[in-house]
This record gives structure tokens, C-alpha cells and sequence, in this order.
């Protein structure tokens, strides 16, 4: 399952949809905006989780949470690539879910530098 920024659900004054030249969600200048994707699973399983981000050296360093309803949740760092239009895939981890409904959030837990990340993507493996 691939959830792209273009199909992000975004909360707050700052984070937004580049559109499509950029195809990321960007300008995410305030900790307390989020993203989020509804989904549904068909039946129970464990996943991978990798993220796609982009952002230039010294902005680097933010740590956020990529949560599946209130129970699931796993943490990361943003690397520095060479600009905000170089992405990097980063591995969180392994996420279990059943079968259902769900709700995708990637939250910042903290911002170092005054800006977070470009985000491109959220993708689930089995």
C-alpha cells in the first residue's frame, strides 16, 4: 500500500499538497500540523513501513511518528539529502495490523531546525 501526499488528508495552518511538479507535502514549518490517510486491510498481518522525505543539510534531524490508529506506532528521523527535491526512502520497521479500518497519522515529535520535511510517501509491504 502506497500512501502518496497527493491523497493526504493535512491538519494545521502550514503543511500542504505541492501539487504535482513537487508531488510532495511540503512547507511543514509547524509541529502541530499532520497528515493522515483512511485505509482498509483485508485481513491480518505484519508490514513493513519505509517513508520517502527530502530535506537539505542542516535542516535535517527532525523526529516524527507514523501511527495506525492509537495503538501502532513507529518512529523516525529525517536524514539529510542533497535538497528539498532529492528523496530518500528511510525503513522504520515492522507494523502489525488486523483486518479493518484504519487511520494513518505522521505527526512531529520534534523540529530542531524551524522546518520538518518534504514527505512524498508512506508505503506499507507485507
Amino acid at each position: 500500500m502506497v500512501f502518496s501526499a497527493k491523497d493526504a488528508v493535512v491538519s494545521g495552518d502550514t503543511l500542504h499538497y505541492e501539487g504535482p511538479s513537487n508531488d510532495d507535502l511540503g512547507f511543514w514549518s509547524d509541529a502541530k500540523d499532520s497528515a493522515a490517510w483512511p485505509f482498509y486491510v483485508s485481513k491480518d498481518g505484519a508490514y513493513s513501513v519505509d517513508i520517502l522525505t527530502s530535506c537539505p543539510p542542516g535542516a535535517e534531524g527532525t523526529r516524527y511518528s507514523v501511527t495506525v490508529g492509537g495503538a501502532s506506532s513507529l518512529t523516525g528521523t529525517v536524514p539529510a539529502t542533497a535538497n528539498w527535491t532529492t528523496y530518500q526512502s528511510t525503513s522504520l520497521g515492522m507494523i502489525r495490523l488486523r483486518a479493518g479500518k484504519h487511520m494513518l497519522t505522521i505527526r512531529i515529535l520534534d523540529m530542531p531546525h524551524g522546518i520538518a520535511m518534504n514527505l512524498r510517501s508512506i508505503t506499507f509491504r507485507p
